[in-house]
């Protein structure tokens, strides 16, 4: 729950700083102070959680790299591994997200002689071969950077993993999808079971989709969208003004985009879970929310996988989106609607 703790604290040290008629803690300040006292504390997870939700575009070096530095000063190896894993994961959609050249020496050598001083990644007008440029060199330079790291802790094994990857972007060689091998047919018994099999063992969500994405990529492309017929059914069960006030209460806040993308991570967490969470069992809350409970990815999931292997555009399964139920809250009377899940969750936002 890294982006709820963070609110939570930022919450907290305003309150302190209000009593001392201290100016107001921006997000930019709290940043700062709370991932300096979250580093001192050891919560290396949650930093890692926090920094990789956040700034998903790459427009966070400035706070991820003396992160990084820190990990390798204090031999956090796995950390150290797992930041630079995500955030090399999301360079890399950029280029392939602009990647359509045919990767000759021409086009190579096109994009290394391009003139980049001036461009503006945030602008909409750029064109697509700088941007792919800019990806691309963007990309490079910060494997190069884990490359360094990596030697300066002596991972020869994931040095040489890095150089094969620093090769591909470099040629701008797309992975070749995973032959579709897994013959079996995606109803819901075995859509449990690749969720359930996708998340045992991880410590978070970005992990689970690349396990779930291991596993996907094997079947057939018409089992995507039953696994995604399936996974959007679950997903409407959720649909209740209820799940919305768990959702508010466990993240401090929660708009209509979020409260989707909490719904999908419910689902992520297995059969288990989600029965526990859909019931709002309030003795096992506690114990099954320990992330930020956010995750949009996994509504793209079986699209992206489909047309990366067929090339062509998915069209997602018909689903009928489910009115939702229960009784409307109000923020402001939150906490009198759902006291006990205000016990538990501590919400700064409700009081």
């Amino acid at each position: 729950m890294s982006y709820s703790l963070f609110n939570r604290e930022w919450v907290q040290r305003n309150k302190e700083r209000d009593k001392m008629k201290l100016p107001y803690l921006t997000w930019d300040e709290a940043n700062e102070i709370i991932i300096d006292n979250w580093m001192k504390q050891k919560k290396f997870s949650e930093i890692v959680n926090y920094v990789l939700e956040n700034w998903d575009t790459g427009n966070g070096d400035k706070i991820a790299l003396p992160i990084l530095d820190k990990f390798i000063e204090q031999k956090e190896v796995s950390f150290y591994i797992r930041f630079w894993k995500g955030i090399l994961k999301q360079r890399m959609e950029n280029v392939w997200s602009f990647s359509g050249y045919e990767p000759t020496e021409e086009v190579l050598k096109y994009l290394e002689n391009l003139d980049l001083s001036d461009f503006n990644p945030y602008s909409n007008t750029e064109l697509s071969d700088r941007q792919l440029a800019y990806y691309r060199k963007f990309t490079l330079d910060v494997i190069n950077r884990y490359i360094d790291g990596l030697r300066k802790i002596g991972l020869n094994e994931e040095v040489a993993k890095a150089e094969m990857l620093y090769e591909i972007v470099s040629k701008l060689q797309k992975p070749i999808p995973k032959p579709a091998n897994d013959n079996r047919k995606i109803d819901e018994n075995l859509f449990w079971l690749l969720i359930d099999e996708s998340r045992f063992g991880t410590s978070n969500s970005a992990d689970f989709i690349d396990n779930l994405r291991n596993k996907l990529e094997r079947f057939q492309s018409k089992e995507l969208k039953h696994f995604d017929k399936c996974f959007l059914n679950r997903v409407n069960e959720l649909n209740s003004w209820d799940q919305w006030a768990l959702a508010y209460m466990v993240r401090g806040g929660c708009g209509d985009d979020e409260f989707d993308y909490y719904r999908a991570w419910v689902v992520s967490l297995g059969k288990e879970a989600f029965e526990s969470i859909k019931i709002i069992d309030e003795s096992k809350l506690i114990f099954l929310f320990s992330e930020d409970p956010q995750l949009e990815e996994l509504y793209y999931l079986a699209a992206d996988i489909y047309e990366s292997r067929t090339g062509d555009i998915y069209d997602p399964p018909e689903v009928k989106q489910q009115k939702i139920t229960g009784v409307k809250w109000s923020e402001e009377k939150i906490k009198e609607a759902y006291p006990r899940l205000h016990e538990i969750f501590n919400s700064p936002f409700s009081e």
